[in-house]
């Protein structure tokens, strides 16, 4: 089930992984067993930083291995919460920040529904 969660390219596998497989007396398959949990955390992290489709991109084609630059249509998404200062200025910081979180996680699912990819939010 964790080999086939990789294959998926399935993130947060890192912590789940560790202790999984029991330790070999062959120093090699110690060796194999070590890289695939470096590379699955390695993962995680990219994940992170990148949008998910995104990584699951480079690492499934051939072309996502290269440096792919060309000109594209892209469309840019602004969004105003009408309100904001003065919901923020009386608000605790723990639940404005679970606000922003819900907010954006729900905006970041609707386009990714459609197919987009969000790369970077701001803030003002």
């Amino acid at each position: 089930d964790f080999i086939m969660s990789i294959k998926r390219l399935e993130f947060g596998q890192a912590n789940a992984a560790r202790g999984l497989l029991e330790r070999s007396r062959i120093r090699e398959v110690n060796n194999v067993h070590e890289a695939l949990f470096a590379m699955v955390g390695a993962l995680d992290t990219f994940g992170r930083y990148v949008p998910q489709s995104v990584v699951r991109n480079i690492v499934r084609s051939e072309q996502g291995r290269q440096v792919n630059v060309r000109r594209r249509i892209v469309t840019t998404m602004f969004s105003d919460l009408q309100g904001f200062t003065s919901i923020a200025e009386t608000m605790e910081v723990d639940d404005l920040m679970y606000l922003m979180t819900r907010y954006l996680t729900d905006m970041t699912k609707i386009v990714e529904s459609y197919g987009g990819v969000v790369a970077e939010i701001q803030g003002d």
